[in-house]
């Protein structure tokens, strides 16, 4: 990827495409800074780890993070099932140690569910992959995304899709037909956002006496929203590939970590309450999938430290934009149904195609 424009005149071009122009410009010059830090090569990952911290006030910093939850309930019967036909694209970052794990599992929930219009497979290995490979289900909404993108530039997707939301997966990740048409209500009301369930959530704390942040592997109710799993709107992946600063991505694609931090560092800075994630309370729904299988990039490359790295760094780096804060859980319901585990919609009997 080739960044051949500079910081000022990308600002200027935003402003005069994007509705509302002028009013863009105090928030343009806080997210895309100056020159000098706009392509300045970030120092490694290393360099940004904190300290090590006791866990006594690990946990006491994570009682004190609960307190910024905002609980929200959403009547499904507002926007209908039906509604929701083919207005969502699959995306799955998928490597060659989950090929057929991922997508023995979630292909054919893809395929059968009708709210899914196609299923992309982003293929990050240099090797190409021959859709030919995957056996036993229906492909018919299958196609591979051209070229070839780093980490940094996994969210550069937006013009390969044709619906106006996404469903962003890991190769270790995944959703049932259900719980996609629960986040998708919640999308439509918080467009915003990075819309995902409560597992997904992972906290920002700071240990005592030191101003440094820190990451907890374990899901909790923070404020970082994975977006590993979860369903935005297109509309913010365009967002991503036009804000991001350049030298961000580059670490990215250096690291091989750090991409779901920026992501929620851009949703914070344009939500308008520096909130970057909805949290979906999946509390007696079923149909999340986790294949815990030690195969994947994270396993190797994002140790808790370097995890905690990436948030200093982000902190630094993008000094101006706003550090994601709170939080908004929601339940979804339907006043016609007597339980919010009852599936809010009757599942229809689809055959795959061999």
């Amino acid at each position: 990827m080739q960044y051949d424009i500079k910081a000022s005149e990308r600002r200027r071009q935003l402003r005069e495409n994007e509705p509302g122009g002028k009013n863009l410009t105090k928030l343009l010059e806080v997210i895309i800074p100056a020159e000098s830090s706009y392509y300045t090569t970030i120092s490694p990952l290393r360099r940004w780890q904190p300290p090590k911290c006791d866990r006594s006030k690990l946990i006491r910093a994570y009682k004190r993070n609960l307190h910024a939850e905002e609980r929200v309930v959403v009547d499904a019967d507002e926007l209908p099932f039906d509604f929701f036909q083919n207005m969502l694209t699959a995306v799955v970052y998928l490597g060659p140690q989950r090929l057929h794990s991922w997508s023995a599992k979630m292909l054919p929930e893809l395929e059968a569910c009708s709210l899914v219009k196609e299923i992309l497979i982003d293929w990050w290995p240099d090797s190409g992959l021959d859709l030919n490979e995957i056996n036993g289900t229906s492909l018919s909404k299958v196609r591979l995304v051209p070229g070839k993108r780093g980490l940094g530039e996994r969210y550069f997707v937006a013009e390969h899709i044709h619906t106006p939301y996404v469903a962003l997966f890991d190769d270790d990740r995944g959703f049932s037909c259900e719980i996609l048409y629960r986040l998708l209500i919640l999308v439509v009301r918080f467009p915003s956002k990075i819309v995902t369930t409560t597992e997904m959530g992972r906290s920002i704390l700071k240990c005592e006496d030191e101003a440094r942040m820190r990451y907890p592997y374990f899901p909790d109710h923070g404020e970082i929203a994975l977006p590993s799993a979860s369903v935005i709107a297109k509309s913010l992946l365009i967002s991503y590939k036009e804000l991001m600063l350049p030298s961000v991505v580059e670490l990215i694609n250096r690291e091989l970590n750090c991409e779901d931090v920026a992501l929620n560092w851009l949703v914070a800075s344009i939500s308008g309450d520096n909130q970057s994630g909805v949290f979906l309370d999946e509390e007696l729904v079923e149909g999340i999938v986790h294949l815990v299988d030690r195969k994947g990039l994270s396993k190797k490359m994002n140790p808790v430290e370097r995890r905690s790295a990436c948030l200093n760094m982000m902190v630094s780096v993008l000094a101006g934009w706003p550090v994601p804060h709170g939080r908004t859980v929601a339940t979804v319901i339907s006043k016609a149904k007597l339980t919010k585990a009852e599936p809010l919609h009757k599942k229809r009997r689809t055959q795959n195609k061999i």
